[in-house]
């Protein structure tokens, strides 16, 4: 690992692969190389719609019809903050705005539920 002895010297020990992880994911892995960058781009929600004019009835006046989808995807998300030697980046793997811990340990991901993914149906007629 890149790094610096405590009197300032360059690190020269190596470290198996073992004793790394064992160090840095314990029982409450809170280190430095599990921050991950919070920005992220996504499709939040997309409504497509169509409105039916020219209806024949004398009942309704208008009709429109669309389809609707919430948190469908993400087309970027943040990345680890530390690079790992033999290690690709890491993506972050989950929804940087769920509610992912209160009291003084936010911003902490500790087993939460992923976001939902909603699709449906909006019907909306004029009578």
């Amino acid at each position: 690992m890149p790094g610096v002895q405590e009197d300032g010297t360059k690190n020269a020990t190596p470290i198996d692969a073992e004793t790394f992880w064992t160090t840095v994911s314990g029982a409450q892995p809170w280190s430095e190389e599990f921050v991950y960058d919070a920005t992220n781009v996504r499709l939040r929600e997309l409504a497509l719609g169509y409105r039916f004019t020219n209806l024949r009835s004398s009942v309704i006046k208008d009709l429109k019809l669309s389809l609707v989808g919430r948190n469908l995807f993400f087309f970027y998300r943040g990345f680890t903050k530390v690079d790992l030697p033999g290690v690709d980046k890491r993506k972050a793997f989950f929804d940087s705005e769920v509610n992912l811990f209160n009291s003084n340990l936010q911003g902490f991901e500790y087993g939460t539920l992923p976001p939902t993914r909603s699709i449906g149906i909006n019907l909306k007629l004029s009578l």
